[in-house]
């Protein structure tokens, strides 16, 4: 090994001096390839090698002349360090092309590349260095204190005039969710990003580095705006490098605050719509999502730099790795490096958080792979991501189990795995209690709408909303022209028709119609009767007794009313809780059980139920359509051919008997969801039933 040549280094590599190393405080070193944009941080001993290097020397010839300086405190540097050095620029492509090759490129198959970079696919776009520059002088004022103030007072100020029209700001959610909402979602969002971008790079710029591209990347399949800040590694100080890891959600936060102040300001239409949006869902979005540090978003790289820990996530998968090895095998290992307890532990829980989070992620992806493709291509994707990202790490770390334990026993590691397989299979296999949440609304046992009895005009209003009334109790009265000109004619025709029968006494001839004209007063009699009765039907009284939760809008005195809509609506003093629950859920559902309604709303409070039934049949077609996704509920739903709402999965309808108190003065149906105590179900049982009926529904190829 000690005749190995060495390479010469590429001319345009720069190496110039990095931050204080985390660990134990000595200087590192930058090696910056400006053809690549690459930055590799490298340790105090790797500098001072590559200060003695020289191209066509052996390691021996290195080696001596590095042992023969005088460097201070550094000890003395071995053969190894240096071969791996070697490796390490030949494999990262810092050296100039030889002939032989210390370590021979590793060919990697179509197949493999495709697996690895479908999830993430860069294509560069622009070159922003020159027009960010020129940008960079408009843009100071919001990072200087003046602009932070302002910032400040525009968020008071959106804040105050969001308040005066609370209801309006609330009620503008649905309004997106339609074809023209999803266009405006779409321009809305793109704009947030690009502002998100210019966010990073401007600040970049603003510290003198370079931002040589601006692009578009997949992920999955689902473009993204990038920008390439690679020369970040730079800057020496970890106050710079946080100001562009925060540069775009700072961006965007300001984006969000204009565009509420804005949307309190412009009429309504479309630039309003875009305006809510860009004031409510991206910005939600962004912090949902860049701030976690579990994957290379700008969370990750904000807790980096906060932490001074470069290269968090290998670092931490190290500690992760050595922590499991020790634990599982009841092996001693040397910690992959020497940190400090309180930042052991940390780095320990965060590499298994990340691993969690990035199985679910991974697992999330397959299932949209599986849904976004026809089902055989589906199928093979999805196996292919469960294989590769999951299935293939958990492989490669139990063979590294092998060489960590060759030449030592097994039979203690034996007996120690299968201590835990013992304690991994009784929790799967354990029956644990289960508690099923499902949407449902709280509502009135009986709803009942006053329709007026004929058209007419409102004469007197006597109840109000919310207002409670007995049975038989006056609700309203309505006066009719027609019926009372009905009523007057009667009464003068009866009157007619008495006096002539009085005066039928008196002549022989009157007394021969007598008999007639009194059948005529009889039917007059009859008809005048029924007028009267439609009369006293014009004052609407309550048909039972309920609260008044619904009055016709401008329902007042002299305003005149037709028989197709109703005045107002009563419900009945007893409450109901129904939903739907799903299908995973159906056979864990115990009759008699107890739980709690949340409503979605805060005005009212929790309030105690109990199952009363659950129809076993699937409930097709919805008949609460405030559940239903396109009214804003949440069972995924849409519109047949004939007009009704039809759940796109599985929906069992249950009912629920209130046992608790229910507030007073509650006027309307509530959405909300119901979290109820089921029965007692194992891990393996929920995933079987769960594999087995998917299995059977996705069958129909």
């Amino acid at each position: 090994m000690s005749t190995r040549s060495l390479p010469a280094l590429r001319e345009e590599l720069a190496i110039f001096p990095g931050p204080l190393d985390s660990l134990d405080g000595k200087p590192t070193g930058i090696i910056h390839d400006a053809v690549r944009h690459r930055f590799y941080r490298i340790g105090l001993r790797e500098l001072v090698i590559l200060q003695h290097w020289q191209g066509g020397d052996t390691l021996a010839t290195l080696h001596a002349r590095l042992n023969q300086a005088n460097h201070g405190p550094i000890p003395r540097v071995s053969l190894e360090e240096i071969a791996f050095l070697a490796d390490f620029l030949k494999k990262n492509q810092l050296v100039q092309h030889t002939q032989q090759p210390l370590v021979s490129p590793p060919q990697s198959s179509w197949l493999r590349t495709l697996l690895t970079h479908y999830l993430s696919i860069r294509i560069p776009l622009l070159t922003p260095d020159r027009w960010l520059q020129r940008l960079v002088p408009w843009t100071q004022f919001f990072d200087a204190p003046a602009g932070i103030v302002l910032f400040w007072l525009l968020v008071l100020a959106a804040w105050f005039m969001t308040m005066q029209q609370m209801d309006r700001f609330i009620d503008a959610l649905p309004e997106v969710f339609d074809a023209q909402g999803a266009m405006i979602l779409a321009v809305a969002v793109f704009l947030a990003k690009a502002v998100h971008e210019l966010g990073h790079a401007l600040t970049a710029k603003r510290l003198g580095l370079n931002v040589p591209t601006m692009g578009i990347a997949f992920l999955v399949l689902w473009p993204v705006l990038y920008t390439e800040l690679s020369e970040t590694w730079k800057l020496s100080s970890k106050t710079d490098r946080l100001a562009i890891a925060k540069g775009g959600i700072q961006a965007e936060l300001m984006l969000a605050v204009w565009a509420t102040v804005l949307w309190n300001l412009w009429p309504d239409g479309n630039i309003r719509e875009a305006l809510f949006l860009l004031a409510t869902t991206t910005w939600i979005v962004t912090l949902a999502i860049n701030t976690s540090p579990f994957m290379r978003f700008d969370g990750y790289f904000i807790l980096s730099d906060w932490l001074d820990i470069p290269n968090l996530h290998p670092r931490a998968f190290a500690m992760g790795r050595w922590w499991l090895r020790c634990r599982l095998l009841g092996v001693s290992l040397p910690p992959p490096e020497p940190w400090s307890l309180g930042k052991r532990w940390f780095l320990i829980g965060f590499a298994y958080a990340t691993w969690i989070y990035r199985v679910t992620l991974f697992v999330t992806i397959a299932w949209l792979v599986y849904h976004f493709f026809f089902k055989i291509l589906g199928l093979i994707l999805l196996g292919v991501e469960l294989t590769w990202f999951v299935i293939r790490p958990i492989g490669l770390e139990i063979r590294e189990w092998g060489a960590v334990m060759r030449g030592a026993s097994w039979g203690v590691v034996v007996l120690r795995l299968g201590g835990w397989l013992v304690v991994g299979m009784g929790l799967l296999f354990y029956p644990w209690s289960v508690n099923v949440e499902m949407a449902a609304l709280l509502r009135p046992e009986r709803l009942l709408a006053i329709y007026p009895p004929q058209e007419g005009q409102i004469d007197q209003v006597y109840v109000v909303p919310g207002q409670f009334v007995r049975q038989g109790e006056r609700m309203v009265r309505l006066d009719a022209l027609e019926l009372n000109l009905k009523l007057q004619l009667s009464q003068a025709r009866r009157m007619v028709f008495q006096r002539r029968l009085d005066l039928s006494a008196t002549s022989l001839e009157n007394l021969e119609n007598q008999a007639s004209l009194s059948q005529q007063l009889a039917q007059e009699m009859v008809r005048l009767e029924g007028l009267r009765d439609q009369r006293e039907k014009l004052t609407m009284t309550a048909p039972i007794a309920g609260r008044v939760v619904m009055v016709m809008d401008h329902l007042h005195e002299g305003r005149w009313v037709g028989t197709k809509q109703p005045l107002l609506t009563l419900a009945a003093p007893v409450w109901q809780v129904q939903g739907y629950v799903g299908e995973a859920d159906l056979h864990t559902m115990v009759l008699g059980s107890r739980g709690w309604f949340y409503s979605a709303t805060l005005e009212v409070p929790a309030i105690a139920v109990r199952l009363s039934s659950v129809v076993l049949a699937d409930s097709q077609k919805i008949d609460l359509p405030e559940l239903a996704s396109i009214h804003g509920g949440g069972i995924p739903s849409a519109h047949a051919s004939d007009g009704q709402i039809v759940a796109k999965v599985p929906v069992y309808r249950s009912a629920m008997t209130v046992i608790g108190a229910v507030p007073e003065g509650l006027e309307r149906i509530h959405r909300g969801t119901v979290r109820i105590r089921g029965g007692r179900e194992s891990v393996w049982d929920a995933f079987f039933k769960w594999a087995v009926s998917h299995l059977i529904r996705e069958s129909g190829f």
